[in-house]
């Protein structure tokens, strides 16, 4: 499975919701509440091993720069 796959997969367990419905609305601030967006960026931290800064989170407009940003980190 690649990492979009894998990406999809925790977005639906985490917030019930697709992963390219999800990160948009996430970027413009529709739908979203602070708990939603706080849950996914924990879930994806502790599934991925990873950390993100919060200047990075405020560069997410998309699922490809999500996915850029795990890439990056996984690769470090």
């Amino acid at each position: 499975m690649d990492l979009k796959a894998h990406l999809n997969d925790l977005c639906l367990e985490v917030l019930g919701a697709d992963l390219d419905q999800s990160v948009p609305a996430m970027a413009a601030g529709l739908t979203w509440d602070t708990l939603a967006y706080v849950r996914l960026v924990v879930a994806i931290e502790r599934r991925f091993g990873i950390a993100f800064s919060p200047k990075e989170l405020l560069t997410i407009e998309n699922v490809e720069d999500l996915l850029d940003c795990i890439r990056s980190k996984i690769a470090a």
